[in-house]
């Protein structure tokens, strides 16, 4: 297998299919506008935390991509084009039923990202790597 074909199967691939399963499971309506509002502060913390997992992972797998394409400076790349998906997947929110733009939402997608970042780099430590190698 030649480098690129490797670069696109193992670095790309499961970035674009993880982004396009972020932006299929934003399309579908909020599942907790017809939820009593007793329990919606229990989901709107989970959803604080779905966010922070979901832009973690997000944030991990372009940083590898990019890492591995030997793009300069991949941890700040991966950060501002995090931060412009969050923002964009929030406006696409507002033609969704149910949905609305959250600050709330892309400040917690920003420290999923951060979380991703201080990973990456905790990781590589541990494993008495550079992160650059990771």
């Amino acid at each position: 297998m030649n480098r690129t074909t490797k670069l696109i199967l193992l670095y790309w691939l499961p970035f674009f299919v993880y982004a396009v399963f972020v932006f299929y499971f934003s399309s579908l309506p909020d599942p907790y506008v017809k939820m009593p509002a007793t329990f919606r502060p229990v989901f709107s913390f989970s959803s604080m935390i779905i966010h922070l997992v979901e832009y973690c992972i997000f944030y991990i797998l372009l940083w590898r991509a990019l890492n591995y394409s030997r793009f300069s400076n991949a941890f700040g790349k991966s950060f501002v084009f995090t931060l412009v998906y969050s923002v964009l997947d929030e406006v696409h929110q507002l033609f969704v039923y149910g949905r609305y733009f959250s600050v709330g939402d892309l400040f917690f997608d920003m420290v999923g990202a951060f979380l991703g970042w201080a990973l990456i780099v905790i990781c590589g430590r541990l494993l008495n790597k550079s992160v650059f190698c990771f």
